[in-house]
């Protein structure tokens, strides 16, 4: 599964926004919007080059790796 950032663009207005997104291998998940403030911090870049994001471009940020039997703990 890989972590990506994602500008989306408003229905109602003419603006941008940042979300938090997942790629599950056959479906991505939206999870919810994120500051440019924290995009900054975990992508380690320019808060500038964010407001330069068009609508449906991403930048991964982590890959990650599922535990598997997370749920089966050995007793």
């Amino acid at each position: 599964m890989k972590m990506y950032v994602e500008c989306c663009k408003s229905k109602d207005k003419d603006n941008c926004y940042q979300v938090l997104s997942i790629d599950l291998g056959y479906r991505k998940v939206k999870l919810f919007e994120i500051g440019k403030d924290v995009i900054s911090e975990i992508c380690d870049c320019k808060i500038s080059d964010i407001f330069k994001m068009k609508e449906g471009e991403q930048v991964q940020i982590a890959e990650l790796i599922p535990k598997t039997n997370a749920f089966n703990k050995d007793k």
